[in-house]
């Protein structure tokens, strides 16, 4: 996984996603690259992991995402 969110990271450089656009995002580099690998939704989307999943797994994985997204943006 981390290999492959280097490659996006280094493919889409400079190109952020709208959410991770925002002035006040704290988000570092790696974990930006590693949602988009983990859900590739749309960049213009501002919600970091998108619409909410249906499936069990991919609804645990996602919340997985959003509380780091949140403990990286918080600065915890």
């Amino acid at each position: 996984m981390a290999e492959l969110a280097d490659q996006v990271r280094l493919s889409t450089e400079g190109e952020a996603p709208a959410w991770a656009a925002q002035p006040h995002s704290l988000v570092p580099a790696e974990l930006i690259a590693e949602v988009q690998v983990a859900t590739q939704v749309d960049l213009g989307d501002l919600r970091p992991t998108g619409p909410p999943q249906l499936g069990r797994a991919a609804q645990a994985w996602q919340q997985q995402l959003d509380k780091r997204l949140a403990a990286a943006d918080t600065g915890t």
